[in-house]
């Protein structure tokens, strides 16, 4: 595939949904073209608005927030897993609502709370939390919401 096929199918490809530039490299590694057309076509699509990486770690907090209910260090591990800037990274949680993600937190504890099988009351907010923490909310938060007693 020479060089301008692969810049339509990119085109194409972000047109239809947000990508960030490590998918974009992902899909440029199938069509076996060297670094540097790699690269200018990376350049082409970010001048064209195609691919922009605060535009897509915003959509991502805010889809794996409201729809998959992730907390903010899952969200955060997912996109330093895409190679995203720290600095992107941190403006787009940042931008997270924290009455949203109360309520989000919230809705998963309730969630939880009927799968949880315990001999003990303790145990059974140990195991709570744990299955909260696991989405990826901070501990001391999760804390707050959910009765601990040693």
């Amino acid at each position: 595939m020479d060089e301008k096929d692969a810049l339509l199918k990119l085109e194409a490809y972000c047109a239809s949904g947000e990508h960030c530039v490590n998918d974009v490299r992902i899909k440029l590694d199938k069509y076996d073209l060297s670094q540097d057309q790699s690269e200018r076509i990376i350049e082409k699509l970010k001048e064209n608005g195609f691919v922009d990486e605060q535009r897509y770690a915003r959509a991502f907090v805010h889809d794996k927030l409201l729809f998959a209910k992730w907390g903010r260090l899952k969200i955060s591990a997912m996109l330093w897993q895409k190679r995203l800037p720290q600095n992107i990274i941190d403006e787009a949680l940042e931008n997270i609502d924290d009455d949203d993600y109360i309520a989000v937190l919230k809705e998963v504890i309730n969630s939880k709370k009927s799968a949880i099988k315990a001999r003990s009351d303790y145990e059974y907010s140990v195991k709570l939390i744990k299955s909260v923490a696991s989405r990826g909310f901070e501990i001391p938060l999760i804390k707050q919401f959910v009765k601990f007693e040693e």
